[in-house]
């Protein structure tokens, strides 16, 4: 099995720029490869914080499930099944077709995703449930990003 190392950088002020230790550690490696090469450049995942996460369980599922009767998984599957499924289609033989629900899961989401999935699950709560869920506590640095900036 072949290891393909991962050099993280950062780009700034339009200048990517690789830290030295890293870059030295697999120079070998690069300068060894002979032939096509392919060089794959993404923005880095940042998964959701774990404070974010207990804000989700410990306040948003927990309301909800107080307000519903419902057990707190019960609720965390609702709304994962509400907010974070998507429809797939496949295509088989002689014209059929099959599609199945897919449900996505809060474990795999970045910063970004998971806050939209949490205002569309406090948006949900008060506007069907009639629930006022508290926002995270601004006083958290790990709650930042899921912070709505007041105009």
């Amino acid at each position: 099995m072949k290891i393909t190392p991962i050099i993280k950088g950062e780009v700034k002020d339009g200048r990517l720029t690789l830290p030295a230790p890293e870059f030295e550690k697999h120079i070998k490696h690069l300068l060894s490869l002979k032939g096509e090469v392919e060089f794959i450049v993404k923005k880095k995942f940042q998964k959701r914080s774990l404070p974010a996460n207990g804000y989700f369980h410990g306040v948003v599922v927990k309301m909800i499930a107080e307000e519903t009767g419902m057990e707190p998984a019960e609720v965390k599957a609702f709304l994962k099944a509400k907010f974070l499924s998507k429809e797939v289609v496949i295509a088989g033989k002689d014209n059929q077709w099959e599609t199945a629900v897919i449900v996505g899961r809060t474990s795999k989401a970045d910063v970004e995703m998971f806050g939209i999935f949490l205002e569309k699950c406090v948006a949900w709560a008060s506007m069907f449930l009639g629930l006022v869920i508290p926002p995270p506590d601004p006083k958290h640095a790990d709650y930042k990003d899921l912070l709505i900036e007041e105009d």
